[in-house]
């Protein structure tokens, strides 16, 4: 049922992509203040790519500004 995805020239395209994906991810990450290294879930097959938006979406982020809890 999957065999063609396991074939030499899909591999090579999905790690194309992931190559491609891998740079942008690397400095969203450091931007957030995570660490860069996580970018490299990216080559996660099939999944790493939601896997990365979703750790950025859901996380809460070390270098965002606090919130003093005074409202005006």
């Amino acid at each position: 049922m999957f065999e063609h995805l396991l074939t030499p020239d899909a591999l090579m395209r999905y790690l194309t992509f992931a190559a491609i994906l891998l740079y942008p991810f690397w400095r969203m990450f450091k931007r957030a203040g995570f660490s860069p290294v996580l970018s490299f879930l990216i080559l996660t097959p099939y999944a790493g790519f939601f896997i990365c938006l979703g750790y950025l979406a859901l996380k809460k982020w070390p270098n965002e500004p606090q919130k003093t809890g005074k409202a005006k």
